[in-house]
C-alpha cells in the first residue's frame, strides 16, 4: 500500500476524484486513490490518500524520464521524438497511452505530468504501458497558486500544462478519444467538502470544454 499526505491543499481530494471519473471511462490501467487520515505513532498528521500496490509476479517499472536519461535526451524532447525514443529502446508503440493521458489531463488540468509519472511496465525483457497514476495536482488542489477565494476562471486561466506544451490543448493530437459516462460520473462523485465541490465543478466545466476534442460520451 501506499500513503500520500496532502502538501499544498487537497491532493488527496482531487487522487479521488479523478479516480472515480476514470471509474467511469474505458480507460482500464488505472491506480485507484481513496481519501483517508494519515497518522503515524497514533498521532494525526493529516489529510492524504492511499493506494494499493500495482506490481505484482516479477513486474517491475520503468519511467518514461529514466528511458530518457539512459539514452541521453532531454526532458524538452519533443511529442514525436519521445514516441520514436520508446519505441527504439522498448519496441512498444505508445502513442495511444500518451494520447489518453493528455485527453485526461486536458480534462482534470493536472499540472504536474512530468515524465517520472509515466511508467512503463517490464517483465522478462518485454515492454507493456503502466497505469494512470499520480493525479494529485489536478483540480487546482493546489491550494497555495490557486486559493479557494479566487474565481475557478480565474485560477484555471493560470494553469500551466506538463510535459510537451503549457497550454493543455497545444499537447493533444487526435487519436481514439476517452468514452465517459457523465451521468455516472455525476451520480458517483463526493461532492460534500467545498474542496471536492471545486475538484468536480473543474472537471464538469473542462467536460464542457473538452466534448468531442479529448472525450465523448460513452
Amino acid at each position: 500500500m501506499y500513503i500520500k499526505l496532502d502538501n499544498l491543499g487537497y491532493e488527496g481530494i482531487a487522487e479521488e476524484m479523478v479516480s472515480t471519473l476514470l471509474k467511469c471511462t474505458d480507460i482500464e490501467a488505472f491506480v485507484e486513490y481513496k481519501r483517508c487520515a494519515v497518522c503515524e505513532d497514533g498521532v494525526f498528521l493529516g489529510y492524504g490518500c492511499f493506494s494499493e500496490n500495482y506490481l505484482s509476479g516479477g513486474v517491475e517499472e520503468i519511467t518514461i524520464g529514466k528511458i530518457l536519461e539512459m539514452n541521453m535526451l532531454p526532458y524538452s524532447i519533443h511529442y514525436d521524438e519521445l514516441i520514436d525514443a520508446v519505441y527504439d529502446m522498448c519496441h512498444i508503440d505508445i502513442t495511444d497511452y500518451i494520447n489518453r493521458i493528455l485527453y485526461l489531463d486536458s480534462i482534470t488540468y493536472n499540472e504536474d505530468r512530468h515524465f517520472n509519472n509515466i511508467i512503463l511496465l517490464e517483465k522478462d525483457g518485454k515492454y507493456t504501458v503502466g497505469p494512470i497514476f499520480d493525479n494529485g495536482a489536478a483540480c487546482l488542489s493546489d491550494e497555495v497558486s490557486y486559493p479557494m477565494d479566487v474565481s475557478i476562471e480565474e485560477n484555471l486561466s493560470r494553469v500551466m500544462a506538463k510535459p510537451f506544451q503549457i497550454r493543455f490543448e497545444e499537447q493533444i493530437r487526435f487519436g481514439k478519444r476517452i468514452l465517459i459516462d457523465t451521468d455516472k460520473f455525476v451520480k458517483m462523485a463526493d461532492k460534500k467538502l467545498p474542496e471536492s465541490r471545486r475538484a468536480f465543478d473543474v472537471i464538469m466545466r473542462r467536460l464542457e470544454k473538452m466534448r468531442g476534442i479529448a472525450w465523448e460520451e460513452a
